[in-house]
């Protein structure tokens, strides 16, 4: 089932990850220089990454807005964090946070990242399996098209008879296939 916290497939992710610096006034200028290390660091590495420098914002809003975006990877970088040399990992898909040494950083969070991806194909493909019913005639087709949700796989004897027959049927259409084909028909 898809919800809105499912990730996208990760070519289509415009960032990878995401770096939120927590400072305060006392260390900002610490930690900043080190996120945008890592940040130059990681590019370099080819992992699409972004350092959040909107110090108006504070780290939870933060959090949430990048969630919302989609990011699969946020990075929390903060003074505590440079003392011990490492970064906190948060992952979006099943939201467990870990703490990685930060000279392992760009090797974990590539394979962190093929991790995630991996799980997202399998989650798609079980989904559509679920999804999708088998007929074997035009009375089973016309009845799964009524009465089931999702996909149907057919046979087709490959006639312009059949095709025709088939598009010729009244068919079930969501709400916004009805909303745009209101919109076309007014301009």
């Amino acid at each position: 089932m898809a919800t809105t916290r499912d990730c996208a497939c990760r070519r289509a992710w415009r960032r990878s990850s995401v770096i939120v610096p927590i400072y305060n006034d006392q260390n900002k200028e610490t930690v900043l220089e080190a996120a945008r290390k890592m940040e130059t660091e990681l590019q370099l590495a080819g992992i699409r990454t972004k350092l959040d420098g909107r110090d108006w914002l504070r780290p939870g809003f933060k959090f949430n807005d990048w969630e919302l975006r989609g990011v699969p990877v946020r990075i929390e970088l903060g003074p505590r964090d440079l003392e011990a040399r490492q970064a906190t990992i948060s992952r979006r898909d099943t939201f467990e946070k870990q703490t990685i040494p930060l000279d392992e950083l760009s090797a974990r969070l590539k394979s962190l990242l093929d991790e995630i991806q991996a799980g997202m194909v399998a989650q798609a493909d079980a989904f559509v399996a679920e999804k999708t019913t088998e007929v074997g005639d035009y009375e089973q087709f016309k009845q799964v098209l009524e009465e089931k949700k999702g996909f149907i796989t057919a046979g087709w004897d490959g006639s312009p008879e059949s095709e025709a027959a088939i598009k010729e049927k009244p068919r079930r259409r969501s709400a916004a296939s009805r909303s745009r084909a209101a919109k076309r028909r007014r301009g």
